[in-house]
């Protein structure tokens, strides 16, 4: 799935003047994961510099539980996992100061049944996210 990700209280650090990489990863992926990304962009056509700061930024570990239980060649596998991200800041431009608040809110959950010697498989994923963003601007 194509995912969100909200950079805007992150401007004051990305418009410092220097180069910049943004990556994303997925826990446990073995580097196989693919992420395809949109940039989308909005310039200020009534200034020649804005500025901002990072007010914030909230990023506890991933929390994460794996079972499984097994017979032989049969038996099932479950990973759940969950995170929360929240960061906040502000931007400085022709049209005043621009706050921003943003939260994340992200769960899977996977559960894989082997039967009949492992010849059956059956796989049931989960996922949810929930995106939370505020801008507020003072003239």
């Amino acid at each position: 799935p194509s995912y969100d990700i909200e950079l805007t209280p992150f401007l004051g650090l990305l418009l410092d003047g220097n180069n910049h990489t943004i990556r994303m990863r997925v826990k446990n992926a073995d580097g196989s994961w693919l992420l395809g990304a949109n940039l989308h962009l909005w310039l200020d056509s009534h200034t020649l510099q804005t500025s901002g700061a990072l007010l914030t930024y909230d990023a506890p570990p991933l929390v994460s539980r794996d079972m499984s239980r097994f017979q032989g060649l049969d038996g099932e596998f479950h990973t759940n996992a969950h995170r929360f991200l929240s960061f906040s800041g502000y931007v400085i431009s022709s049209f005043g100061t621009i706050f921003t608040n943003v939260s994340y809110s992200f769960g899977f959950n996977n559960v894989m049944l082997l039967q009949n010697n492992s010849y059956v498989q059956i796989v049931t994923s989960k996922q949810r996210e929930r995106l939370s963003r505020k801008w507020w601007t003072l003239m």
